[in-house]
């Protein structure tokens, strides 16, 4: 069996999205890759969620829940000394060499949550734009359909 990674315990506020309302919520402890949290009515277990706390956003999945209590394992990892001193998550200091250089070109980074939210958007319109295509072939077919007979017709007449 593999080792559990170590909590941190902690008592922060924090505001959760669940589905479309907010809440308040209580992380009680964290790792780098999940979080306990305390909520009333908290979140139904398999359901995804965002947390904010400061300028942190972090998104999750809850795999557990039992009472007011809830585990959270978040999408990407947590910074947690940041998390708990409220500063900017990508306050880290600059990494020296090439990957600084490659950084700078790139321009500044974009957070992790925007991207998600850019290539899910990405994504809704494909799925939207190809049931649009779908629904115009299909009504294309069946206007064919309907105009193959009277247009034979009129072809063999003349």
């Amino acid at each position: 069996m593999k080792a559990r990674e170590p909590r941190k315990a902690v008592s922060i506020p924090a505001r959760l999205r669940k589905e479309r309302e907010w809440v308040d919520v209580r992380i009680r402890n964290l790792s780098s890759r999940g979080m306990r949290i305390e909520a009333e009515g908290p979140p139904r277990r398999g359901s995804y969620v965002e947390i904010f706390r400061h300028h942190h956003i972090i998104i999750g999945r809850v795999i557990w829940v039992r009472g007011a209590q809830a585990g959270v394992k978040t999408q990407d990892v947590i910074d947690i000394s940041a998390l708990v001193a409220g500063k900017s998550p990508n306050a880290a200091p600059a990494v020296a060499g090439i990957a600084e250089r490659r950084a700078s070109r790139r321009g500044p980074a974009k957070p992790l949550h925007e991207r998600s939210r850019r290539i899910a958007t990405m994504l809704q319109f494909a799925s939207l734009a190809l049931a649009a295509g779908g629904c115009a072939l299909a009504g294309g077919q069946v206007v064919k359909q309907a105009l193959a007979t009277p247009l034979g017709m009129v072809s063999n007449s003349l």
